[in-house]
């Protein structure tokens, strides 16, 4: 049951490989708990609104309300999907979110983006076999995360065909999202492009390691590749692929740019996502009261 209604999520709705393995997790979760109690989650007919706010209360016990709320988006397709099936399910829509805390959006400042760059750009070589083609790869990953807002999930599934003066990005839901690249991302796109001609793959960004040497790079890689470099250009502050997203949102923000047209740029299907990106700090706060005339 499980497997069938991941093929659908899959097949029918575009679902990310990410969110289609984050949904599996949670009814594998969910149907680990039912088994306690000698239920089975392929009877899905069975399942009540006790059993799953049940899940949900001991889930809370010990993880944070976000992730409570991921598994009640799961458990939510799961029944829709059942009962678009003409099963009777439980309602999806009584099934009623955690209470979260504000969501704290965090980006880097233009110095410690600059001084990532600079790091990425000349980081060391040590002169083996395929160092200077990893340096030219992950400045590329990065100019691509910093100057076009692309999420790791679709900075990994980016293929060789896809890269030109437009990028094209394959969203959520497949939605084909066109990116102008200028002369600095498109220059480092030809370098690695030249370097790695030998190498068959079709996704754009591959491994060079021993045991996965042409394959395409997992969103955990970029991850390491991302937070251990700025560890080693001494950026304080935890920096992560979707932080530098933040970082491209609150810079346009900031530089008075239009709500709509980052929405569209972002990918965001709802205006209401890209309005949590408007934060202010201490000093603009300070600078907006030197406004006022006093007398």
């Amino acid at each position: 049951m499980i497997d069938r209604f991941c093929l659908f999520i899959d097949k029918n709705r575009g679902f990310s490989k990410n969110t289609i393995g984050n949904y599996r997790r949670t009814l594998n979760l969910f149907k680990a708990y039912l088994d306690r109690y000698w239920k089975d989650i392929d009877q899905i007919d069975k399942i009540s609104l006790k059993d799953i706010n049940d899940f949900i209360f001991v889930q809370r016990l010990y993880k944070s309300a976000v992730t409570c709320n991921n598994y009640l988006s799961a458990i939510r397709t799961y029944l829709y999907f059942w009962m678009s099936l003409g099963l009777e399910v439980v309602n999806p829509k009584l099934l009623l979110n955690q209470r979260t805390q504000t969501k704290k959006i965090e980006s880097l400042n233009d110095d410690e983006t600059r001084i990532l760059l600079e790091y990425f750009k000349k980081a060391p070589c040590w002169e083996s076999k395929w160092d200077e083609l990893i340096k030219v790869r992950n400045y590329l990953m990065l100019l691509l995360l910093v100057y076009t807002w692309i999420r790791v999930s679709e900075l990994v599934n980016i293929r060789v065909e896809d890269i030109g003066e437009t990028l094209i990005v394959r969203g959520k839901g497949w939605k084909i999202r066109p990116i102008k690249l200028f002369s600095d991302e498109l220059a480092q796109a030809k370098l690695y492009l030249f370097m790695r001609r030998n190498f068959k793959s079709e996704y754009l960004f591959i491994s060079f390691a021993n045991n996965s040497r042409g394959e395409g790079l997992s969103r955990n890689a970029v991850e390491k590749i991302i937070s251990g470099g700025a560890i080693k250009a001494w950026i304080t502050t935890k920096v992560f692929p979707h932080k530098l997203r933040h970082t491209f949102a609150t810079n346009l923000l900031r530089r008075n740019a239009n709500l709509y047209h980052i929405k569209e740029l972002l990918g965001h299907a709802s205006i209401t996502t890209t309005q949590t990106y408007l934060t202010v700090r201490n000093y603009e706060l300070a600078n907006t009261q030197k406004l006022l005339p006093r007398f």
